[in-house]
């Protein structure tokens, strides 16, 4: 949210990670990767994926899927998913 009390935009939000990211030193900040890990965080935590799929907007939970495809299989573990 901006001092104002709006919500901030996608360019926005894009150019505060990037400013951030150049602060302390981190290449490849993006806010595709936020979200990603958030996603993984709350797979790990426990949430189903329903849930998260509803979060995050996804069309299908097909889509949600996808980010506990491309968990490690340590993170799997963690999940109690295999």
């Amino acid at each position: 949210m901006t001092y104002q009390g709006r919500g901030l935009s996608h360019l926005a939000l894009h150019n505060v990670i990037k400013d951030t990211a150049q602060k302390v030193n981190v290449k490849d900040a993006h806010i595709h990767k936020f979200r990603h890990f958030y996603s993984v965080q709350t797979i790990n935590a426990g949430m189903d994926l329903n849930t998260l799929s509803k979060l995050l907007g996804h069309s299908s939970v097909l889509v949600t899927e996808e980010y506990q495809r491309s968990m490690t299989t340590a993170e799997k573990e963690k999940s109690n998913f295999i």
